[in-house]
């Protein structure tokens, strides 16, 4: 059976430890940090999609 509540489990942890780590930074640097951390969750979205259509 596909573990795809685990899987988003695993990739909604990722994005909250972002979201604190985003909300922790600060103002001079924050939108430096948005813009990297844009990219980052583009590429972990893109990731556990594709991983959950691989396992399905």
């Amino acid at each position: 059976m596909v573990d795809v509540i685990g899987l988003m489990q695993r990739c909604s942890l990722y994005l909250l430890f972002l979201h604190l780590s985003t909300f922790s930074a600060h103002y001079g640097s924050l939108r430096r940090f948005l813009l990297m951390n844009m990219w980052f969750l583009l590429l972990l979205h893109s990731l556990c999609t594709s991983a959950i259509w691989n396992e399905m």
